[in-house]
């Protein structure tokens, strides 16, 4: 991942479920990543979202406020 980029977050839909995966580090400067691909499969209605936390090396309190709201 270059330097620039703190945080990757991609989304995936399977059936009525989706999962975002969060790999990098999780600050204020990078939660945006997260809250926009959360946006991409929120807009469609879900029976079940995950957040995979696996692949986070640094997570403050920005990116634990995203997690729990």
């Amino acid at each position: 991942m270059p330097r620039g980029d703190l945080l990757r977050a991609t989304a995936r839909r399977e059936g009525r479920a989706a999962l975002i995966e969060l790999q990098g580090e999780m600050d204020l400067s990078s939660v945006d990543a997260a809250e926009k691909a959360l946006a991409e499969v929120e807009s469609e209605r879900l029976d079940a979202l995950g957040i995979d936390l696996r692949g986070l090396r640094f997570l403050d309190s920005s990116g634990l406020r995203f997690i729990l709201t």
